[in-house]
């Protein structure tokens, strides 16, 4: 009787280890959630106006520390209307946030070129995305802090493609 009481334990440790593994990988599933930068790459040149988009990651190396970032470039195909460009650049920022790399980003890199003037930073700013102009209103870059508050841990939602 004793043999099978100790049976049935062994048999209860296994069955909960399995369980709890199993909810490790379901976990580990949810959190792969994004895309990959040739996913993301897609979804942009998919928007109405974009010509081309690239999208990629990369590392920067610092004396102290290494960052990792997120680089979204899309070329214009025509000029838009600013409540058309208002939409793409946010969509452009969520798309970006949605793309999974190898470590966390510490953030995002956004490049606007093509006919018409994108101010990426003035409508980025009007949605409440405080971010910092690169080399000129065009470019902005946005911290993975900001990005966090406004879309969402990373990688965020993935966002519904813009018609």
């Amino acid at each position: 009787m004793e043999q099978g009481n100790s049976r049935r334990s062994v048999q209860r440790i296994f069955l909960g280890v399995g369980i709890a593994a199993l909810a490790v990988m379901l976990t580990g599933c949810a959190s792969s959630q994004g895309l990959t930068p040739l996913e993301a790459r897609d979804r942009v040149e998919a928007a109405p106006g974009v010509a081309s988009a690239t999208v990629t990651t990369g590392e920067e190396e610092r004396t102290l520390k290494t960052t990792y970032f997120v680089r979204v470039r899309v070329q214009m195909e025509r000029e838009q209307t600013s409540e058309d460009l208002s939409r793409l650049v946010e969509y452009v920022s969520r798309v970006g946030w949605a793309t999974r790399i190898g470590h966390t980003p510490t953030g995002m890199q956004l490049n606007f070129s093509g006919p018409g003037d994108v101010d990426a930073y003035a409508i980025l700013e009007g949605l409440g995305v405080k971010s910092s102009p690169g080399f000129s209103n065009a470019s902005v870059l946005v911290s993975a802090k900001t990005l966090n508050d406004k879309w969402g841990r990373w990688p965020s939602e993935v966002p519904k493609p813009l018609k």
